[in-house]
Parts: structure tokens; sequence; C-alpha cells
């Protein structure tokens, strides 16, 4: 390809037009092509390309596309005996796509990390931003809204509601996003159960499931609406080896269908799993 050499901004806005650019130059490149579309052009074209090379910006060094970014997160408890550090200056990039182990004993703030990343817990200082969006700005109603839509929690203890059936489950979770019809509601509901191997049940309470069984529902309706991110809190702390490993695979299932995933365990069986691992002792990152 022939080179050529531009000596102003002016030159670069005037010769390269964006598409060509966005298409044939690496993402580090690409960002620094996109600076010049940001002085010149009062008709508004100058904010359109700023807006197009908006994306560019928020990818790591090796130009993969961040999800998930933690800078300097710091998390107290107050008690009576003074201040208890539960998250130490924690830094933390996830990449889309990244399926991410975080391991540590009990009591290592496992726990609390996902609960700051999720927007559960509010950090004691710090900045968390999820696809571009800085939670830690968000008031606790738009936090809410926000993870509607935009994040899958899975728990350790299932957290189903016991009175509905497992259709039901899935659907009060579109309910509260008000996301799609209720003949809708109940296809995606069905699609779900499949994907997890339980559309047979899908009527039945989940007192009259298994356990494993349970945990793949909770993944399920984790998915309902469809988020870029899933969060799973000690998945498997209450499963045997055997159904662990098919949690496990289906984990490793929905990153290839392109979610992003961080699982937070103390059973390092899953760092054979992920494509990362990190591991977190007494509020910070140790490895």
């Amino acid at each position: 390809m022939e080179q050529i050499y531009l000596s102003n901004k002016q030159d670069w806005a005037r010769i390269i037009p964006f598409p060509e650019m966005k298409a044939n130059l690496p993402a580090r490149r690409r960002r620094a092509a996109c600076a010049p579309y940001r002085w010149h052009d009062a008709s508004g074209a100058a904010r359109r390309r700023r807006a197009a090379c908006a994306p560019y910006r928020w990818h790591d060094a090796s130009g993969a596309a961040r999800m998930v970014e933690c800078r300097e997160v710091y998390k107290y408890y107050h008690t009576p005996a003074g201040d208890f550090p539960a998250l130490q200056g924690i830094n933390l990039n996830i990449n889309k796509g990244e399926f991410i182990a975080v391991v540590g004993k009990s009591g290592a703030g496992k726990t609390t990390l996902v609960n700051v990343i999720s927007g559960i817990d509010q950090p004691s200082s710090g900045e968390i931003s999820i696809n571009q969006t800085p939670i830690h700005k968000l008031s606790e109603s738009q936090k809410s809204r926000w993870r509607c839509k935009n994040l899958g929690m899975v728990f350790q203890f299932f957290q189903l509601i016991p009175s509905l059936n497992l259709l039901e489950n899935l659907t009060i979770a579109m309910d509260f996003c008000n996301c799609c019809s209720p003949t809708e509601q109940k296809e995606r509901a069905f699609s779900l159960l499949r994907q997890v191997g339980l559309a047979e049940h899908a009527y039945k309470t989940p007192a009259k499931i298994s356990g494993g069984q349970q945990q793949r529902v909770a993944i399920a309706r984790a998915l309902a609406n469809d988020p870029p991110v899933l969060i799973a809190d000690e998945p498997t702390g209450n499963l045997d080896w055997r159904t662990a490993g098919e949690i496990y695979d289906l984990f490793a299932s929905l990153v290839e269908q392109g979610k992003t995933l961080l699982v937070v365990s103390h059973d390092k069986e899953i760092t054979s799993r992920a494509s990362r691992s990190v591991e977190i002792a007494d509020g910070v990152i140790v490895s």
C-alpha cells in the first residue's frame, strides 16, 4: 500500500475517508486517525465523526474491546472497631468475550468485588465502568434500570421464586424490564430452558427439580434480557463435582456465543476452564 505523509489535521480530514480507515487500520492507528475529526466543521459533521470515533477509545493495548474496567477500587465497611478494608486498590480489566475466574479463600473479598462491579454495592472510592457506562456515578434507580438490560447475575443459592414454575421465573425477569410482549416472553423463556436442557420441566416449581437443575434455571434467568455481561458468585458452591462440571461447560458455551463472563469461586478447578484467572487475598489482587 502506498504511504501518504500528511502535514496537518485538515489534510487528514480531507484525504482519508472514515469508512476506509475504519476497515483497514489497526485499533491503535484508528484511534490516532480519529483525532483530526474533533477539530473542524461547524456544520455538525465533526460531532458525527466524533461519535463514530468514540468506540475506538475503549480498547486495550492489543486492540481488544474492553467490557469491564475497575480503577483503584476501594471498599471499606464501617464497624464499631473501625473501618474494615474489604477491597484495597483493585485494578481489573476484562475484555469482551473473556471468561474470567476470580479465585480466593473465604473472606478474601470476592463477593464484595462482585457486588461493587454489579452496582449492588457502592465502592468507597475508585471507578468502575462496564461497556463504557460509569457504574459508580449512577444513582440506585439508574443502576437498577441499567442492570436489568446489561447484566445477568447468578447466585450460589439460586434465588428462584419457589411459588412460581420455571417458566414464570424467567418471564418475571422480562416483566421487570418491560422488554417484550407476554407472548414473546413465553417464547424466549422456552428457548432459554431448551438451551439449558430443561424445557420439559418448564411447568414444575423449583422444589421439584435438583440443585444442579435449579442452577441451570438461574443461568437461563440471567440470560432472560440478553445482557452482554454475566457475573456468577460461587455458582457451584452447593453442587457436586459432576454437576459443577456441567455448569462450567454451560458457561464455556455462553462465552462462545459472545458473552463476557466473570465467575467468582473458591474452587480453583475453574481456573482450568477460564481464559484467564485472577487471585484475590485480603482485598488485594495478588496474581
